[in-house]
C-alpha cells in the first residue's frame, strides 16, 4: 500500500458530539482522498454510539469528492443503521448528492436553513454561528 502525502491543506477538521439520540459529526475543510481517514475515524466513532440519527454538519466544507460520499454511505451499511442527515449541503456538494442519487438514501437539509439538530451549525443567519 502506498503512503499518501501529506495534505496540502492543514485546515480540515472534524468533531463529534452529541448523545445515544443524535451525533452531530461537525466537518471543517474539503473532504478529499487526503482528508478522507480522519473522516472515516469520525463517522466509525459516532456508528460505534449506536445513534438513531447520525448528522453530518458539512457547512464547512466547501469541496467533497467521492471518496468522501464513500465515507457517508459507509454509515448506512449494516445492520441497524441511524437515520443519516447531511446538514447545511451548499448548492455543489447537494447536486453531486443527486447527481448519485445519494438524497434517496441519505437526508439532505439545504445550506442557509435554520438547523433542526442542536450542535449544527446555524446557516440561516448567514455568520455560520452555531446553533
Amino acid at each position: 500500500m502506498h503512503e499518501l502525502p501529506p495534505s496540502p491543506d492543514d485546515r480540515f477538521d472534524v468533531a463529534i458530539s452529541g448523545d445515544e439520540d443524535c451525533v452531530v459529526v461537525a466537518v471543517r475543510g474539503d473532504i478529499d482522498i487526503y482528508t478522507a481517514p480522519p473522516f472515516r475515524r469520525a463517522l466509525d466513532d459516532a456508528r460505534v454510539l449506536r445513534p438513531r440519527t447520525v448528522v453530518v454538519d458539512l457547512a464547512g466544507v466547501g469541496f467533497m469528492d467521492s471518496t468522501g460520499f464513500g465515507q457517508l454511505v459507509s454509515l448506512i451499511v449494516g445492520d441497524d443503521p441511524p437515520v443519516v442527515t447531511a446538514a447545511n449541503c451548499r448548492p455543489i456538494v447537494r447536486n453531486a448528492f443527486r447527481l448519485m442519487g445519494l438524497d434517496r438514501v441519505l437526508r439532505l437539509h439545504p445550506y442557509g436553513d435554520p438547523p433542526l439538530w442542536p450542535g449544527v451549525t446555524d446557516t440561516s443567519r448567514g455568520d455560520e454561528a452555531s446553533g
